[in-house]
């Protein structure tokens, strides 16, 4: 740690008068970050706005060590080991549950905190502990509700298309809460197995005709292709359910879930805990806020009636 919390004493006794944190060194606290998607880049957003809030300069009390976000899947075990092998950074702070895994196996053997932004499941991902240097915001529990939500949007919905990497821990957690939950609202869920980009294309083009809809999960395989299944489902007239918020502005009917930005911010508060001194497995992990959005100019566009009750839940309504 370049900060050290000194207590001031006076008088015989040991009397607290009072706490600072000074930096020990002129170096700023070094943060490597370890990003798979580039809409992700609003989680860091927000993060830089709380520490700024919280009093740290940029280049001065802080830097960020980030080359944007990785290339591909593969990418993110060898940045996470640069970052602490060549950049020598303070902590990391990892966005997606595969971006974690990355910085959970590199932290081993050292004393270097993780910060991570958004995981779906860190216990069942087994990141948290008491032989752990891991905390964060957690998004799991929102994809049941999320098909609820959908349901009650188009009522007409029986059959939805659900690609997924079973690689990701975050997907097969997912999956297991949608079918569950498919099962009491009578939906059948067609889970179809994606392991790259190229098997998204395959997965694309060999679409059942009959599916309602198209179910993303908190993916990072699946959701950097967000793009492409919204281009498959505006050709069909179908709808596109998303994981995130950010899906709702390129055109997916809705999305439940955290909102990145919000996410970054909310984790800044953990990382100004670990600077200051505790100890990131004394710090319990936080569940982030979940957000309806809506793009009503999609349910025009497939003649969807949403009514206005339930646009009064939303916490966003893209009409324009």
């Amino acid at each position: 740690m370049r900060r050290l919390c000194i207590t001031l004493t006076i008088g015989l006794g040991i009397l607290i008068f009072g706490t600072a944190c000074q930096p020990e060194s002129n170096q700023p606290y070094r943060i490597g970050v370890i990003n798979f998607l580039p809409v992700m880049d609003n989680v860091l957003d927000g993060f830089k706005q709380g520490m700024r809030d919280q009093g740290y300069v940029e280049g001065v009390d802080i830097e960020y060590i980030y080359d944007g976000p990785a290339a591909n899947l593969l990418d993110l075990n060898s940045i996470a080991s640069d970052l602490i092998e060549n950049d020598e950074v303070d902590m990391l702070i990892s966005f997606s549950t595969g971006a974690t895994r990355a910085a959970h196996d590199a932290v081993q053997g050292t004393d270097i905190p993780v910060v991570f932004v958004p995981v779906t499941d860190p216990v069942r991902n087994d990141f948290i502990g008491v032989d752990k240097n891991l905390t964060g915001i957690a998004n799991g529990g929102s994809d049941a509700k999320r098909l609820e939500l959908l349901l009650e949007l188009d009522p007409s919905i029986k059959k939805l298309y659900v690609p997924y990497n079973p690689d990701d821990g975050s997907a097969a957690i997912a999956l297991e809460d949608t079918q569950e939950a498919a099962i009491e609202l009578n939906v059948e869920i067609v889970a179809n197995k994606v392991y790259n980009v190229d098997d998204i294309e395959i997965a694309i083009d060999t679409m059942p005709a009959d599916v309602d809809g198209v179910f993303l999960l908190p993916d990072i395989l699946t959701v950097s292709r967000t793009d492409w299944f919204l281009d498959e489902v505006f050709a069909r007239g179908i709808v596109l359910a998303g994981s995130t918020t950010t899906a709702v502005e390129g055109g997916a009917l809705m999305a439940f879930g955290v909102d990145f930005f919000n996410s970054g911010y909310q984790a800044s508060r953990l990382a100004e805990q670990i600077i200051t001194g505790t100890p990131p497995a004394d710090l319990p992990v936080e569940v982030g806020e979940f957000f309806l959005h809506i793009n009503l100019n999609t349910a025009e566009g497939i003649g969807l009636e949403i009514s206005d009750e339930i646009l009064d839940q939303a916490d966003k309504v893209i009409n324009q």
